[in-house]
């Protein structure tokens, strides 16, 4: 932890709750191509996930087209509609302050990454925004987190993920970088667990300036 300068952070579940706009945006899109109109709570569960595999679940023809049409049609839509999660304005302040730079590596485009950044007022603490756009593959595979490591000029062994689905868990260990998990988002602590992640921010990212404090002192993590 020691040579730790880059905290790579996902998105939807980390920093902000947009799962309400998300679900509901799905089965708008569903309803008006006469695809089953899922439950909420299947829909969640596929939240973090390569966006075309809720397509094809739901029996889509063309899964990427409608990822591109969900992505032109609701995509502009989630800045607006999501929240900052608690704990995060503060957190993302301290971890600047401990001389960590800070990249948001994201399966949602980069857009509307960049704009819900700045529309919640987060964008001044974040060095580097990757979306699925600018990458050949989603999480879990590893190419956000690496063209992120790559803007920064950092190697994964300088580096720290932290995300709340198995997907960020699957992608930073591909990478070669430790993953937090963070609970408050999709995943579970023991998904969260079983997909590898060495350490669970039980109350959110809030807890995780002191942990990485307490990692770099020697101390045990609370």
């Amino acid at each position: 932890m020691d040579a730790l300068r880059v905290v790579l952070l996902d998105l939807d579940g980390t920093l902000v709750d947009a799962d309400a706009a998300i679900v509901e945006g799905v089965r708008l899109l569903s309803r008006e191509q006469g695809l089953p109109v899922a439950e909420p709570a299947w829909l969640r569960s596929f939240i973090g996930r390569p966006p075309h595999e809720v397509w094809a679940a739901l029996g889509a023809e063309d899964p990427q087209g409608m990822t591109e049409r969900f992505a032109q049609r609701i995509g502009p839509l989630l800045p607006a509609r999501c929240r900052v999660l608690p704990g995060v304005e503060l957190a993302v302040r301290q971890l600047v302050a401990l001389d960590l730079e800070l990249a948001v590596a994201t399966t949602r485009t980069t857009d509307s990454a960049v704009a819900t950044l700045e529309l919640k007022g987060l964008h001044q603490h974040i060095k580097v925004v990757v979306g699925r756009d600018q990458v050949a593959a989603p999480k879990p595979a590893p190419d956000v987190l690496l063209s992120a490591l790559s803007a920064l000029g950092a190697t994964p062994d300088e580096a720290l993920m932290i995300g709340d689905t198995q997907a960020d868990v699957q992608a930073a260990a591909a990478a070669g970088l430790p993953c937090w998990g963070v609970l408050g988002g999709t995943g579970s602590e023991s998904s969260l667990r079983a997909a590898g992640a060495g350490h669970i921010l039980e109350h959110g990212l809030g807890g995780a300036p002191a942990a990485i404090c307490a990692r770099r002192s020697g101390a045990t993590t609370p």
